[in-house]
């Protein structure tokens, strides 16, 4: 079974060509689906790189950054405000967070309905889950995938425990083509190495 990629190795990475490349994609996404202020938590933030980059396009953002690892958040960057935390069992008061979104992250844990249901508990209503999730529809990220304990099989299993924790409508999209190792423009979720789910949660029960 894969594990978590070290600290180190994510360091590695992102210093590549081809890992600047998907930071600055990835944030790109991000910034299109978080809101420009209010208070956003970070879930599985490794060593930090995407909120860096987030903390300094949206300076307005109260931003949060959690992760298990002690590791990760040795190294990333001080100044952002760090967590260490369990997805499955986060320390924040029910309704603290206008936006919680993770980056690959959901794919290691061994309880993911535990994991977004913690997510949506701590987001207030009409607030948004952001997932963006490894692809079981494109070869890529079935690759990845069938290495990790990721137990919900095809993308509906996945899509039907977002709704479950949320409540709300799961809208989906794509993003990043990356076989070969070069970042190209996904044409559909058959090349997409991200799935992009995103869920609100109602303000009100119907």
């Amino acid at each position: 079974m894969m594990q978590r990629p070290r600290a180190d190795e994510h360091e590695d990475f992102y210093r590549t060509s081809l890992g600047k490349e998907v930071l600055d994609a990835e944030v790109e996404l991000l910034l299109d689906l978080l809101p420009e202020e209010g208070r956003v938590l970070s879930i599985g933030c490794g060593i930090g790189v995407h909120e860096a980059a987030l903390r300094e396009r949206r300076p307005a953002m109260d931003l949060t950054c959690s992760d298990l690892q002690d590791e990760m958040l040795r190294s990333a960057p001080s100044d952002l405000h760090l967590v260490q935390a369990d997805m499955t069992v986060l320390p924040f008061p029910d309704g603290t967070y206008d936006a919680v979104y993770e980056i690959t992250a959901l794919v290691f844990v061994h309880d993911p309905e535990k994991a977004l249901s913690e997510m949506a508990r701590v987001l207030r209503p009409g607030g948004s889950l952001v997932l963006l999730s490894l692809n079981p529809l494109s070869k890529w990220g079935r690759d990845r995938l069938g290495q990790l304990p990721a137990p919900w099989g095809e993308l509906e299993g996945l899509v039907a425990m977002v709704e479950a924790a949320t409540g709300g409508v799961v809208h989906v999209d794509h993003a990043l083509n990356l076989e070969d190792d070069v970042l190209r423009e996904s044409t559909g979720l058959e090349d997409a190495a991200l799935i992009v789910l995103v869920s609100q949660r109602p303000t009100s029960r119907s």
